[in-house]
């Protein structure tokens, strides 16, 4: 009896004692992260199952998956037909919106500019989805009105084309993705950066090659008195940013291509070569133009080897004119065959007359440009070469009195070529 009334007694007194709130809260707090986490486990399983599902069901249904058939596991091959000549082909509805929008495009700016385009197909490797054709207009910016006139013109025949305008160079972008591609315009200026007459005056340029490896580099010549040319090379890390500062200021820009040369010089790992395919040298010469936005020539870089192979030359200065580009023969060597070349081929073109610096003085510099301006006067014309030497940049400084003292206008190349 004194036992049950001690056992009564002690359950009455763990009853009546209270739980401290921390284990209170802890015990309810472990109870809901654990009913959380069975809950987000059967909705991630509910998840998984509905995926799977839905795979199982596109499969099914998917055109690539082999379906039963009565046909023989091994169908007689057909006869193969006449191989068809590349106008003969048929393109691709991509291929054949591209090149309405092209021809559309082209009967446009020719309208608005006075000139004519090359009747050109790209060739099957470039017709790809996404790719970009870079345009060249020798023509004032179009006022916006035109722009939206063009807008409605074009989406007669490509509903989806849309046009925009970008300042940084100026250029017009056309784009449709019905096309699989887009254009870039540059609107270039027509004549003389200064609106002079220029006729019955004698003419020059100064190119100045290798551009690219500096900002600083491209800053000082910007800032030279004279409105000299600027070729870049496009594996250079500056490269792209020289061009745009120098769309900006009004400069001209060419394509500075590296080319192999003869002997141990390392022209860059882009180089045109004699050595590989020719495949593989458009493949780097389109990689080096579109490098280069608003280029409107090339000139080579070294080649001294790769200007003296004519076949090759031929294959390189066909696409330059399809890409509405001119040429400049640097003639790095005495065997370089490109200006001639490019005569035959009827790309517009002209050859170096004269190197600034060979000699790293600036009194020979000085005496190199009166060879400049002396030929000018004779032949009526004459471009000079040069780099972007400290004793070059010396030289440019005091030149301009010479040239106003000659008479001597300097222009850029593109006044100076070849029709």
């Amino acid at each position: 009896m004194h036992r049950k009334v001690l056992r009564r007694k002690r359950a009455a007194r763990s009853k009546s004692k209270k739980v401290p709130w921390y284990r209170r809260e802890r015990s309810t707090l472990l109870k809901l992260l654990f009913w959380l986490a069975v809950l987000s486990g059967l909705l991630a399983l509910s998840w998984w199952w509905g995926q799977t599902a839905r795979s199982r069901q596109l499969a099914s249904q998917s055109p690539l998956r082999p379906q039963p058939s009565s046909l023989p596991a091994v169908l007689p091959m057909p006869p193969m037909p006449p191989a068809a000549s590349p106008r003969q082909i048929p393109l691709p509805a991509v291929a054949q919106t591209a090149e309405k929008l092209r021809r559309d495009l082209h009967a446009a700016l020719a309208a608005w500019a006075g000139v004519t385009f090359p009747e050109e197909t790209p060739p099957p490797e470039e017709q790809h989805p996404g790719r970009q054709e870079l345009i060249r207009v020798y023509a004032d910016f179009p006022s916006r009105a035109w722009i939206k006139g063009l807008r409605r013109r074009l989406q007669k025949e490509t509903p989806d084309v849309r046009l925009r305008i970008q300042h940084a160079p100026r250029a017009l972008e056309v784009t449709s993705s019905q096309a699989g591609m887009s254009f870039l315009v540059f609107f270039l200026p027509p004549a003389s950066p200064f609106g002079k007459n220029l006729a019955g005056k004698p003419l020059a340029a100064v190119i100045m090659d290798d551009m690219g490896h500096s900002r600083e580099v491209a800053q000082t010549v910007m800032e030279l008195p004279l409105p000299v040319t600027l070729a870049i090379i496009p594996d250079e890390e500056h490269a792209e940013w020289t061009a745009r500062l120098a769309r900006q200021r009004g400069r001209e820009i060419l394509v500075h291509v590296p080319m192999q040369p003869l002997g141990k010089a390392n022209p860059g790992a882009r180089a045109l070569r004699t050595d590989i395919s020719d495949q593989e040298n458009l493949a780097r010469l389109r990689w080096h133009l579109q490098r280069v936005p608003g280029a409107v020539g090339v000139n080579n870089h070294m080649g001294s080897r790769f200007t003296a192979d004519g076949r090759r030359m031929a294959l390189v200065l066909a696409e330059l004119r399809r890409h509405g580009l001119f040429f400049v023969d640097s003639r790095t060597s005495g065997s370089s065959v490109g200006y001639r070349t490019a005569r035959n081929l009827g790309v517009a073109s002209t050859g170096r007359d004269v190197f600034l610096d060979n000699e790293r003085q600036v009194g020979k510099i000085l005496g190199q440009i009166d060879a400049l301006l002396a030929k000018a006067g004779k032949q009526g014309s004459a471009v000079a070469i040069c780099h972007p030497y400290p004793e070059t940049l010396a030289a440019l400084r005091q030149a301009a009195p010479r040239f106003r003292a000659r008479g001597v206008e300097l222009v850029p190349v593109r006044l100076l070529l070849d029709k």
